[in-house]
């Protein structure tokens, strides 16, 4: 198990707005798998938050990411939907991502919410945090 924690992480903030955002507390790499540490909080102005099971990981480009993989699991000790999710999402990690030195970024929910660029998917870091795809 490897881990890169909040100060190794380029960024670690997903934002709706000043009142819904999530943050990113750590990244764990399994074989075959990224694990999503968040704490995610919103303040029901705008109703509930969005479901973290809609959350996506993939590729940063200009607009959007690429390869986007929606999580496979999820588990949360707090599940409050009109306050705050604190958990893990589990995303599959494939080939598709260890490919040309990606930035890989996490976006929380399904809409509205800002791209985290996490961390550079470098030979540098598969082979210090001996990274393997499934």
């Amino acid at each position: 198990m490897s881990i890169l924690t909040g100060n190794d992480l380029l960024q670690r903030l997903s934002n709706y707005n000043a009142e819904y955002y999530c943050i990113i507390e750590k990244v764990e790499f399994f074989p075959g798998l990224i694990r999503i540490y968040i704490d995610e909080r919103g303040d029901n102005s705008l109703g509930a938050i969005q479901t973290p099971m809609s959350s996506t990981l993939g590729i940063v480009n200009e607009s959007s990411l690429s390869e986007a993989k929606s999580p496979i699991d999820g588990k949360f000790s707090i599940s409050d939907d009109s306050r705050q999710y604190l958990g893990y999402l589990d995303f599959a990690l494939d080939d598709s991502l260890l490919n040309n030195q990606n930035i890989i970024g996490f976006q929380y929910g399904n809409c509205g919410y800002s791209t985290a660029r996490l961390f550079r998917l470098d030979q540098e870091l598969i082979d210090r945090y001996h990274i393997k795809s499934t």
